[in-house]
């Protein structure tokens, strides 16, 4: 096989080392690339460990926060103190803010008062200027004439006991036996007879609720009756007055003055009282003088009755009157609207006695919380 006079790859890279290998090894090139990569290695070897061993400076301890023990207990009790004093400051500051709305609140009630005044006194003028003028006339009394009034007064008294036996039957015809709704109206009737009289009824009924109790409301009715009888009397009058009763437990007269619109009335009144298992009844006869007009009649006949209701915590007042107005012989129209006028205007005075028998059984319940106080 013949031999090829050139080297393969192998043997001529031993041929060189070889040569290189009798020289020193640090004019080898590979030998310097090979410490070039060999020291670079150990630095960066070297700044790793260097960074990784680095140790963080450790910060300085403030100045202020190096106290001592007994700097620390002081400052904790100065704390105490001032929380103390906070804690008061706030309940200060609370009760001012407290004194500042109910001071606010004081006057804002003052502002209501004041309002509600005004509107009472409003309301007040409003129903004085509405309120029927006989209203006031009803306290001026009539002096007590013996030979006029005995008789006169005698005879109405008796005519009430037979006034009382119809009753029942007047206040079924009138639709107040079984009433069970508060009613307050009237009508007026017009008749004619043969021998040329004219007249006039006025039919008034009432059904009141009243808030008060029974006997409240009888006591206002008779302590409003004896002391105007008592103002018409001398005291000898008084005790010489013989009535007659019959099957009442009570009798009451008054003799007063009212003015109807234009016209002066004087006014006799009987009233009497008679006691029923469940009720207090009153019946009554008033007749009527009208000055100025001569041949005119006036009469009320009435009837009434206070019973107890929820126990007698509240009461029921009812009451009925006819009112007849009469012109004697004479019927003239003028005539006829005197009489129209007069009986609407008594039946304002109907109103006004009911609202002073309202008055007196509020008086009547004051004086007797006043008693029971005292």
């Amino acid at each position: 096989m013949p031999v090829s006079l050139y080297l393969d790859e192998e043997s001529l890279m031993a041929v060189v080392d070889d040569v290189w290998s009798l020289l020193s090894p640090s004019s080898s090139p590979i030998h310097h690339l090979k410490s070039v990569a060999g020291d670079a290695a150990v630095t960066d070897t070297a700044n790793v460990v260097a960074a990784q061993t680095v140790v963080k400076k450790r910060k300085k301890r403030r100045p202020d926060r190096n106290r001592p023990h007994h700097e620390i207990a002081r400052l904790r009790a100065q704390v105490a103190e001032l929380e103390s004093q906070l804690q008061k400051q706030t309940t200060k500051d609370t009760r001012y803010y407290t004194n500042v709305g109910l001071k606010a609140m004081l006057r804002e009630s003052f502002d209501d008062i004041y309002a509600l005044e005004q509107n009472l006194n409003t309301q007040m003028e409003e129903l004085l200027r509405g309120m029927p003028r006989v209203l006031a006339a009803m306290s001026r009394n009539l002096p007590y004439d013996i030979t006029q009034d005995d008789g006169m007064f005698a005879m109405m008294a008796r005519s009430l006991d037979d006034q009382y036996t119809n009753m029942d039957q007047v206040l079924r015809v009138a639709g107040l036996d079984k009433i069970t709704s508060e009613v307050a109206d009237a009508s007026i009737c017009h008749s004619n007879d043969a021998i040329g009289n004219y007249g006039v009824t006025l039919k008034s009924r009432t059904c009141i609720f009243s808030p008060f109790r029974s006997d409240c409301s009888v006591g206002a009715l008779w302590r409003h009756f004896e002391r105007c009888q008592r103002a018409t009397m001398d005291s000898t009058q008084f005790r010489n007055l013989d009535l007659p009763l019959g099957i009442s437990s009570r009798v009451a007269i008054q003799k007063f003055e009212v003015t109807l619109g234009d016209y002066v009335c004087a006014m006799r009144m009987v009233v009497k009282q008679f006691v029923e298992r469940d009720r207090i009844v009153h019946v009554w006869n008033v007749h009527a003088d009208v000055g100025a007009l001569f041949n005119v009649e006036t009469c009320e006949t009435g009837w009434g009755f206070i019973r107890p209701m929820n126990n007698d915590k509240t009461s029921v007042c009812v009451s009925y009157s006819l009112v007849n107005v009469t012109a004697q012989c004479f019927s003239s129209k003028e005539t006829c609207g005197t009489i129209n006028s007069l009986i609407k205007l008594y039946h304002t005075f109907i109103i006004s006695r009911l609202q002073a028998l309202e008055n007196q059984t509020l008086d009547r319940l004051i004086l007797d919380r006043n008693a029971v106080v005292s």
